[in-house]
């Protein structure tokens, strides 16, 4: 039985991304919701949608992120004075946010896509408020996200690429010893070692392809060099001790 199978066996390790990153959106967003609660300004909430969406969990790619956003929130501001300056009635904006919602969907790439977001989001927004200022507003709190997203990302508990693929390692190397541990004196029952190897299996072939994953995203210069040879050797350990466990 395959419900059986229980994947969180372990303690809560500092070094996990996930738990690092949950850590640092908690620690940034909650005095962002809190500022925006209690300071109670016309579009504060759009400080805490920025933060939230520039705070990706790699450092590495925090800066690309950022970028594209401030850019895509600029171009989307430009588009929306020129729009709002020819077009100024409510129905005209209607529209406006209609093709801009169509093409958040078509655009291709996240700057694009931010830009017809803002000419969306703006379009009624701005019917009963004064123009200028509240593409103003949009522009000042994506900058100050943009702000918030990089040091946040930076000092607090940042995850970096070649750490997070070091601490992967070590996750495989320990699944590996785990099972060879697993005999008839440590794991009485043949029902439950299979479930115990399966487990250790999944979980193996999991943190295999999330390690690979991250290796393809580095840049060519920053690759781990002898991954492709740890992954073999991995692999081949696995290979080799599903033929003796099968045997």
């Amino acid at each position: 039985d395959y419900r059986r199978l229980n994947f969180r066996i372990r303690k809560p390790d500092i070094r996990n991304m996930r738990l690092r990153f949950a850590l640092r959106q908690v620690i940034v967003l909650t005095p962002c919701l809190v500022l925006s609660y209690l300071w109670q300004t016309n579009n504060i909430y759009w400080l805490v949608i920025s933060v939230f969406f520039m705070m990706i969990p790699f450092t590495e790619h925090t800066m690309q992120r950022v970028r594209q956003r401030v850019f895509g929130t600029m171009a989307g501001i430009v588009l929306c004075f020129i729009f709002f300056t020819i077009f100024p009635d409510f129905g005209s904006r209607v529209v406006i946010m209609t093709v801009a919602n169509f093409m958040i969907y078509a655009a291709d790439g996240y700057g694009p896509t931010v830009a017809f977001i803002t000419c969306s989001a703006l379009a009624l927004q701005s019917i009963d408020s004064n123009v200028p200022i509240v593409l103003a507003q949009r522009l000042i709190y994506t900058l100050l996200g943009g702000g918030i997203a990089l040091l946040s990302n930076r000092y607090i508990f940042p995850v970096r690429m070649q750490k997070q693929m070091q601490y992967l390692f070590e996750l495989l190397r320990s699944l590996r010893e785990q099972l060879t541990q697993i005999g008839a004196r440590t794991t009485p029952g043949d029902d439950s070692r299979r479930h115990q190897v399966d487990q250790l299996i999944i979980k193996s072939y999991l943190l295999s392809t999330r390690a690979e994953d991250l290796q393809d995203s580095l840049p060519e210069l920053q690759k781990i060099s002898g991954f492709e040879d740890a992954r073999k050797r991995h692999m081949g350990f696995l290979a080799s001790y599903l033929a003796q466990y099968m045997a």
